[in-house]
C-alpha cells in the first residue's frame, strides 16, 4: 500500500494525532531534509560568494581606476545575495524543521509551525496536482510537484517540493483518496445522483458542463 522510502513514524506526537483525529495506525512520516540539489546549490552559492568577496576586496584595496570602487560595491552586493542563497540552502532543514506530514491508515496530518491540518481519507473533498518536468536546453533538470487538497469543510492545504519526497507522498494520498471515494461515487451514480467534477456534471442522462443551458 505504501512506499518503503519513508520510515514508519514512532514519535509520541504521531500517536497523539492518530488518537485525537481518529486517523488510524501511523504508517509513514515525511519532513524537510537535505537533498542533492539543496546541498549542491548551497555550496556553489557559498563558493561564488567567497570569490566575489575576494574580488571586491582586491578592487577596494588596489584600485586601478576610479570605477574600481563602484565595481567593488557591485560585486559585494552580488556576493551578499549569493551568501544569503547559500545560507538558505544550507539551513533549509532547520528553517522548515516544524514541517511534518504523518500518513496513517485512515488519513494524514500536516504540521506547519504550530498549525495542524488533519484529514481522514473519507473527509477529503477533492485533490489537485501539478507535476512539471523542467528542462534547460533539452537537459532534464528535475520535476516540481504541487498538491492542493481540500476537505469537505472547505479547509485547504498545499504540499509542495519543500517536503522531501513529496511526489511519493502525493501519490499515496491520491491512491488512498481514490480507494475510499471511488466506491462512494459509483454507488451515488448508480443510484441516479449527479456527480460533479469541477464544471462537469455526470449522471445517467449523460455529461454536461456549466456553460450549457
Amino acid at each position: 500500500m505504501f512506499s518503503p522510502t519513508q520510515e514508519k513514524p514512532s514519535s509520541v506526537q504521531a500517536e497523539q494525532l492518530a488518537t485525537t483525529y481518529q486517523l488510524g495506525t501511523p504508517q509513514q512520516e515525511y519532513g524537510v531534509h537535505y537533498t542533492k540539489s539543496t546541498l549542491i546549490g548551497g555550496f556553489v552559492a557559498l563558493i561564488l560568494a567567497v570569490c566575489l568577496g575576494f574580488f571586491a576586496y582586491t578592487l577596494f584595496t588596489s584600485p586601478r581606476n576610479i570605477n574600481d570602487s563602484n565595481n567593488a560595491l557591485f560585486l559585494m552586493g552580488v556576493g551578499v545575495l549569493f551568501l544569503l542563497a547559500a545560507l538558505y540552502c544550507l539551513l533549509y532543514p532547520f528553517i522548515y524543521r516544524s514541517w511534518h506530514v504523518y500518513v496513517y491508515s485512515e488519513g494524514f496530518a500536516f504540521l506547519k509551525g504550530g498549525k495542524i491540518d488533519a484529514f481522514r481519507w473519507d473527509q477529503i473533498d477533492c485533490m489537485w496536482q501539478r507535476i512539471t518536468r523542467r528542462y534547460m536546453n533539452g537537459i532534464y533538470m528535475g520535476t516540481q510537484y504541487k498538491y492542493t487538497i481540500r476537505g469537505l469543510n472547505q479547509r485547504q492545504i498545499v504540499l509542495n517540493d519543500r517536503i522531501t519526497n513529496v511526489g511519493s507522498l502525493g501519490a499515496i494520498i491520491s491512491d488512498m483518496v481514490t480507494r475510499v471515494k471511488l466506491p462512494l461515487v459509483l454507488a451515488a451514480f448508480k443510484a441516479g445522483n449527479t456527480i460533479t467534477f469541477g464544471s462537469l456534471s455526470v449522471s445517467l442522462q449523460g455529461v454536461s458542463n456549466s456553460k450549457e443551458l
